[in-house]
């Protein structure tokens, strides 16, 4: 049975592994035998033999096993407040006899409480079950602290020479002491009562008449667990009622080689209640009659009270009323009957046991060699003998599984990806333009706004004390005089100067924003490609690649424009930059035509004067000369103090407007922007073949991820030669127990 349980496990488990060739009928099959096989290994072991004793309520089964045992132990079943389930075991000697009491878990009582309340509402009004639970709910409650604290022992554990010693006890743990009673899971009474040379344990079951399905589940599992069944049926009613039926039927299902009627023993009690022999006669023969399968032998009258009453171990009941059921026994002519009921059940023990077992483990085999048999003849067409074989087709089945796995996946990558671009990534057309830019890249011109504003604040620098410092400082000459023209001229020296280094950083600032798009879609691909990194890394370049191409790109765009501006704004004072303003004639044309601002007249009156003419009509290739004719060629600069720090500020500010406002649409930026992102679109979209690689690469190292795609079902080489081997040894294994069985 030990390897018919190892070769069921690896059986099953191969069956896991290879779910779509082997039928789930098949499995449930071998799922439902293999507990079986288990079972019988494990009282194999344990040398186990395990006697069910069932009855319904006033059938007398508690009475029967105390006269079985020679003392009332057990308390009668209508003196019982739960349904704890009692075992008692043979004991090898005086020393090893004890008893245990497992309280429940306190999750397990919580839940049979929840499972009362639940009845009480689903049962209709005046069923007599409902009543029952109404009063155990009612008692729980009223208990349920002193309760708890039996929960909480867990186990208890007492050992004893004498059954007398612990009687009490347990007469008040199972039916005396409300509180411990309803707390008790098991109780386990090993005595010398039994016979010391075999381990028999008696169950007592309770429960198959229960409305609980915990009762329920607790009394059949004791049942699948019996080698023979000692069944109290009052002589008098020979019917089966529905709970009986159904308890004969599930020990038929757990033992299928084995038919309740080779191990059922039938006790007739309440004989006493015959008045007549005749009687008593008639009624044996209607129970042989329902039990026709049952051999007579095993259909025995019995009194237990008669028997504990003559033993004088009786409880105050059976000894108060024993003389009259004694009495009763003489007039119809019958004993006790409890001699020969231990004797035939001895002698299956000791004889027909062997033969049952035999013929249950012969049927346990027989049953795995089919289900084992039929899934090797499944699985063989689908895994050849040799894993060599496999390894010639593996590549090309496994590429085509893949490709076409590819192709529906790589569709869909595509259209989600064109969703993604387009709702967050991609501008729309003309988005040059602030009104049409789009949301993504409109905030890439505010963090160049911003950028800007930092930049004349880093540029000015100077608090009203430090500029008049180096006004004082730059102007003062040999003769230690300040000469203010000079400053102003140093002043902006100086500046310009500083701003030209601080354009650097916008730059860079600038290439970091488009990074972090870049890094988007990046991110965006790697979370839809498995989390593949290599994919994400040829996507994007090294991230240094990537920075020093686009820093390079913004700086080469805007130093272009940025530059002459600075010039322009800060070089010199505002009487002084004819020269500038001549050479840089066209792009102060251009900063004009890309200007989007509120101050859209001419940029040069402002460098030169300081102030903007409100209208211009002429075309812009006259627009100098208009100048010249109404203000003159002016040169005097500012050389008092408080002017010149006006003058400059006005600058810096001006410079600051055409930035944001013409320099920033100039130079391209958002141009740039879109065929830089556009570059990344394209170098996804157009390299399919590359990406197919790198997924196929992924998931031949098992990249998780990839694992769990529902869709690829590829079952790689070592897979399926893992397969291979196991299926192998599963038939060696089937071959060896099919070789044991044949010499046994």
């Amino acid at each position: 049975m030990e390897k018919a349980s190892a070769l069921l496990d690896r059986t099953i488990a191969l069956c896991h592994k290879t779910p779509k060739e082997v039928p789930d009928e098949i499995k449930r099959e071998l799922e439902k035998l293999r507990p079986l096989v288990k079972r019988q290994e494990e009282k194999l072991k344990a040398n186990q033999f395990e006697v069910a004793v069932l009855g319904l309520e006033k059938a007398g089964k508690s009475t029967l096993l105390n006269a079985w045992l020679g003392v009332e132990i057990l308390p009668a079943m209508d003196e019982r407040c739960t349904y704890t389930s009692c075992e008692i075991w043979s004991a090898p000697g005086e020393n090893d006899q004890c008893y245990i009491i497992e309280y429940y878990p306190p999750e397990e009582f919580e839940k049979e409480l929840a499972e009362k309340r639940k009845l009480i509402k689903e049962l209709p009004k005046g069923f007599s079950e409902r009543g029952d639970i109404e009063k155990d709910v009612q008692e729980i409650e009223a208990y349920y602290d002193e309760i708890q604290s039996f929960l909480r022992q867990g186990r208890y554990e007492r050992k004893f020479s004498d059954v007398d010693e612990v009687r009490e006890d347990l007469k008040q743990a199972i039916a005396i002491n409300k509180a411990q009673a309803r707390a008790i899971r098991r109780i386990i009474l090993k005595t010398i009562k039994l016979r010391a040379d075999r381990d028999i344990i008696f169950h007592d079951v309770p429960g198959f008449n229960s409305p609980l399905k915990l009762h329920k589940a607790l009394a059949e599992d004791k049942l699948r667990r019996c080698d023979a069944i000692l069944y109290a049926k009052e002589h008098d009613k020979p019917d089966l009622v529905d709970s009986e039926v159904n308890m004969l039927r599930i020990a038929d299902e757990e033992d299928p080689h084995i038919r309740v009627a080779g191990k059922i023993f039938i006790a007739l009690t309440r004989i006493d209640n015959s008045k007549s022999c005749q009687l008593l006669d008639e009624r044996i023969e209607k129970a042989r009659d329902k039990w026709k399968d049952v051999p007579e032998s095993r259909i025995i009258p019995v009194s237990p009270p008669a028997r504990l009453y003559n033993l004088g171990t009786g409880g105050s009941d059976i000894m108060r009323d024993g003389k009259k059921i004694i009495q009763d026994l003489e007039n119809i002519g019958v004993s006790d009957g409890i001699d020969e009921l231990k004797n035939i059940v001895s002698d299956y023990i000791d004889t027909d046991r062997a033969q049952v077992l035999e013929r249950r483990c012969k049927g346990l085999l027989n049953d795995a060699d089919k289900h084992v048999s039929k899934v090797i003849e499944i699985l063989l067409p689908h895994y050849p003998d040799n894993p060599e074989e496999l390894e010639q087709t593996q590549d090309d089945e496994e590429f085509n599984v893949f490709i076409n796995w590819w192709k529906d996946k790589w569709n869909a990558i595509q259209e989600d990806f064109a969703s993604y671009y387009t709702s967050e990534i991609m501008p729309k057309d003309h988005a040059d333009a602030p009104a049409q830019e789009h949301e993504r890249l409109r905030q890439f011109q505010i963090a160049f706004n911003e950028l800007a504003d930092r930049f004349t604040e880093d540029t000015l620098g100077y608090p009203d004390e430090k500029f008049e410092i180096r006004y004082k400082t730059l102007g003062l000459t040999e003769e230690g005089i300040i000469h203010p023209q000079n400053a102003h001229i140093r002043l902006r020296e100086e500046l310009h100067q500083k701003a030209l280094d601080e354009l650097n950083k916008i730059s860079s600032d600038l290439a970091k924003a488009l990074e972090e798009v870049i890094h988007e879609i990046g991110n965006w691909v790697f979370d839809h490609l498995w989390k593949i990194e290599k994919i994400r890394d040829d996507l994007l370049e090294s991230s240094m690649r990537l920075h020093e191409r686009v820093e390079h790109g913004m700086s080469t765009l805007f130093l272009r424009f940025a530059r002459p501006a600075v010039t322009l704004f800060l070089l010199s004072p505002r009487g002084l930059r004819e020269h500038y303003i001549s050479a840089y004639h066209s792009d102060i044309v251009l900063f004009g035509e890309y200007y989007q601002g509120e101050n859209a007249q001419h940029l040069k009156t402002f460098l030169e004067r300081g102030t903007w003419i409100a209208e211009v009509t002429e075309p812009t290739e006259h627009y100098l000369d208009v100048i010249d004719r109404e203000l003159g060629k002016q040169t005097v600069i500012s050389a008092n103090l408080d002017e010149i720090k006006t003058e400059i500020r006005e600058d810096l500010n001006s410079l600051n407007d055409y930035l944001k406002n013409s320099i920033f649409h100039a130079a391209g930026f958002i141009s740039y922007c879109r065929q830089e992102l556009d570059q990344v679109k394209s170098r996804f979209l157009n390299n399919e073949n590359r990406l197919m690689q790198q997924v196929r690469a992924a998931y031949r190292r098992k990249h998780p991820p990839l694992m769990e795609e529902k869709t690829l079902n590829i079952e790689n080489y070592e897979f399926r030669r893992g397969i291979i081997i196991e299926l192998a040894e599963v038939q060696k294994k089937l071959a060896e127990i099919r070789s044991s069985a044949a010499k046994a």
